[in-house]
């Protein structure tokens, strides 16, 4: 029985699925996607063979939205917004599940803007608005760590 999570992402990617040669476009996809390219282009590439929206990704589980902005696919996971905000406990297991589905998503939206242009301004595009942003990671660990230490220090401290 498909849930209604499931029936919309299915939906949505019904009305959005352009057919991508991810193997034609992998130096492009790489371009734009930085680091773990082939992981990325081999799980993209697995999706549409099997013509699913659906494949766990570990990063996104336990990350969640540091991960999200790492990747850069805040408008991406904002369209994904209701899916994703369906409820809190199953937060984590949404982003693990739909995770790379999201990300392909704006993965292939930038190949298709970059397509129309010239090579070298093509490839210059997708690295200037691809790659990752250690920025999110960053603000995690430092609200992680700012908040041990709080917790340690308000027993010493009598806060």
């Amino acid at each position: 029985m498909e849930t209604m999570i499931d029936a919309i992402i299915h939906n949505s990617y019904k009305r959005n699925q352009k057919p991508i040669d991810w193997i034609a476009q992998a130096d492009d996809a790489a371009a734009f996607i930085g680091p773990n390219a082939d992981y990325y282009i081999n799980v993209f590439k697995r999706m549409d063979e099997m013509g699913t929206q659906k494949s766990w990704n570990w990063a996104a589980f336990f990350a969640g939205d540091a991960w999200v902005g790492y990747r850069k696919t805040g408008r991406h996971s904002a369209t994904a917004k209701p899916i994703l905000n369906y409820g809190q406990p199953l937060r984590p297991f949404l982003f693990g599940k739909y995770g790379n589905w999201v990300y392909k998503q704006k993965v292939e939206e930038e190949l298709a803007a970059a397509a129309r242009l010239d090579p070298e301004a093509r490839r210059e595009r997708l690295v200037q608005r691809g790659g990752v942003s250690k920025t999110p990671i960053i603000i995690v660990l430092s609200i992680a760590l700012f908040t041990v230490l709080a917790l340690f220090y308000r027993d010493i401290l009598k806060l």
